[in-house]
């Protein structure tokens, strides 16, 4: 698919026209006048395309409370609103907190979704810590209530709280008030990720501002209704938790979205039919489908600038949360793209509402523009009001596999970062960062994640062999193909200065697939030889696996050229994301590190 003539916003603010290439479900080519035969061609006609928006605070009532919403109805509502990715809260019927209820859901789910989807696992007060220490790999977190929940959901006891904590990767939280502070104070306790869920109050925001310069791993979400409805609009419909607040923390909450507080926007998406509002108190409202018009609109009105309403409803999500290539146009990202006309504006209505509960909250709240299309993995899912495309998936949470790799690379040396006295490549290239993961070897807890992370990789794969590079891709290969018991092979791209030159050692190429195992990735170039001289003994098909990245856009360049499929446990941003974190690097040297990695060629000279 090709799409021409998108108006995008840089990282520095600036607007620009330009082409997006999107092939086998991932961005290959962003430049102006992509010229291409056999494609679908797009025309977006100078409107603005943002990157898909992720939605990680939604209840799609499916399975249990059909009635009101499922995966199909909200998925739709949700591509209508532009939102491409939605995260699916635990508080269905059953509740989401044993692996085997989990995996029904997930089996429910197959094939119902127009966009991709994940869940959050939920803790439960009969502590099922257990249960998460073997899933919190493949959630978006554990979502603990502490305020109001159903079933066993709502936690009060404090061991089993802790035990919840400690158990957990991420943990996101329905805490109001002085929950808000309990669930900080664990966070630090046990040095956990904490994402915390709809704030509502000024007093929040300030607990969470209090809790980023002390350095915790703390994250803050707001509802679009915390922002755009207060107290006086409370009627038999405007009843959530939490409730709507006073004016004075509504401006409270803009004002900690626009510094950096409030990380994210996460619809709280509720949705009650207008029958079960009206008959007793239900609280709960819809949300996906009014949540960007609403926020476009604030960007009219200077409450929010585009460039961070983008930040806080795609980027920012997808990063907290580890949704791999998701939250942003770039190219080795999933083409997850929304055509927005930000000239046709109007007032909200319940007219046309895709949501199955019938009706919005937003009845008469001017929007600030309308999705034309919306995109998911290079496929329109939906175009000016039509549907089509039922291809949603669950979420990937490789950000953790990619974490733990980087985490090995620092903790052995077997990357060093120095901004202050770069070092100096061969080539003349002077660079913060320097790679050599043959100094992994010698480390064993570390060889072994590296080696498992390979693994999990490789049983995705259909290969029939395990291809070394020399030197340092002979070790790690050795290691795989001993694990998984399948033959391997030396190979030699290119001549050197000892040695036969160009040469294969091992079992036989022909007819055979290959995956070629390298330590890094910087530009591409010896990787791309030593599959040239795989081809050359007969392999059928290659492909090759690296422990690292540097993410150069000349890597990505000359693999697509030499039309080789390739991809890195771990990579440049990631390290560098990591060694913030972990405090290898101070926040300004990351940031010069990382101006580094999009001019390599120039800078330090």
């Amino acid at each position: 698919m090709l799409i021409k003539n998108c108006k995008i916003i840089l990282n520095d603010g600036q607007i620009r026209i330009i082409d997006i290439l999107i092939k086998n479900e991932k961005i290959v080519e962003i430049e102006e006048n992509i010229t291409i035969v056999d494609e679908e061609i797009i025309d977006a006609k100078n409107n603005f395309v943002f990157p898909g928006l992720i939605d990680v605070h939604t209840h799609m009532r499916d399975p249990g409370l059909c009635h009101k919403e499922d995966f199909t109805t909200g998925s739709m509502a949700c591509a209508k609103g532009g939102i491409t990715t939605f995260i699916d809260m635990p508080n269905t019927i059953p509740n989401t907190t044993t692996v085997e209820i989990l995996n029904k859901k997930r089996e429910n789910s197959v094939g119902r979704s127009y966009t991709d989807y994940g869940f959050h696992f939920g803790g439960s007060r009969n502590d099922n810590s257990l249960e998460i220490e073997k899933i919190k790999d493949e959630v978006a977190s554990t979502k603990i209530f502490l305020n109001m929940s159903t079933g066993d959901m709502l936690v009060e006891e404090d061991r089993t709280l802790e035990n919840l904590f400690n158990s957990s990767k991420i943990i996101s939280v329905h805490a109001e008030e002085g929950m808000v502070e309990r669930a900080i104070k664990l966070s630090e306790k046990y040095d956990k990720t904490l994402y915390l869920c709809h704030l509502s109050k000024e007093e929040e925001v300030e607990m969470l501002r209090e809790a980023k310069k002390k350095g915790l791993k703390v994250f803050g979400e707001v509802a679009p209704h915390h922002l755009f409805l207060n107290s006086s609009d409370v009627n038999e419909l405007l009843r959530m938790k939490p409730e709507l607040k006073e004016k004075s923390d509504c401006e409270a909450l803009w004002e900690g979205l626009r510094d950096g507080t409030i990380d994210c926007i996460g619809t709280d998406h509720a949705p009650h039919t207008m029958e079960e509002k009206r008959q007793k108190l239900t609280f709960g409202i819809p949300g996906v489908e009014n949540s960007l018009e609403l926020m476009l609109s604030a960007v009219d009105s200077d409450r929010i600038t585009l460039k961070r309403m983008i930040e806080v409803m795609s980027g920012n999500p997808a990063k907290i949360f580890g949704l791999k290539d998701k939250g942003n146009i770039e190219v080795g990202y999933d083409g997850d793209l929304i055509i927005v006309n930000t000239e046709d504006k109007g007032i909200i209505n319940d007219k046309n509402i895709i949501s199955k509960c019938g009706w919005t909250p937003y009845v008469g709240k001017m929007t600030g523009g309308k999705v034309l299309t919306t995109i998911l993995r290079g496929s329109i899912i939906y175009n000016e009001g039509s549907f089509k495309n039922k291809i949603g998936k669950e979420v990937g949470y490789n950000m953790d596999r990619e974490k733990k790799v980087a985490r090995a690379l620092l903790s052995t040396e077997a990357v060093r970062l120095n901004v202050e006295t770069p070092f100096t490549f061969v080539s003349g290239i002077k660079s913060p960062i320097y790679c050599d993961n043959r100094k992994m070897i010698g480390f064993p807890e570390e060889r072994k994640v590296i080696v498992k992370e390979f693994i999990k990789k490789l049983e995705q794969k259909d290969f029939d062999i395990i291809a070394g590079t020399a030197t340092a891709g002979i070790p790690w290969a050795a290691f795989i193909a001993t694990e998984m018991n399948k033959p391997m092979s030396y190979i030699r791209g290119e001549k050197k200065a000892h040695g036969a030159g160009r040469q294969i050692e091992g079992a036989d190429f022909a007819g055979k697939k290959v995956v070629v195992i390298e330590d890094l990735i910087s530009t591409g170039g010896s990787s791309i030889k030593a599959v040239d001289a795989a081809r050359e003994a007969g392999a059928t098909e290659v492909e090759v696996l690296a422990i690292f990245s540097y993410e150069f856009d000349k890597a990505y360049n000359n693999f697509k050229s030499a039309g080789i499929p390739w991809e890195s446990l771990s990579n440049f941003s990631t390290l560098i994301q990591v060694a913030e974190d972990e405090k290898y690097l101070t926040k300004e040297d990351a940031e010069t590190a990382s101006k580094w990695n999009k001019t390599p060629d120039t800078w330090g000279r």
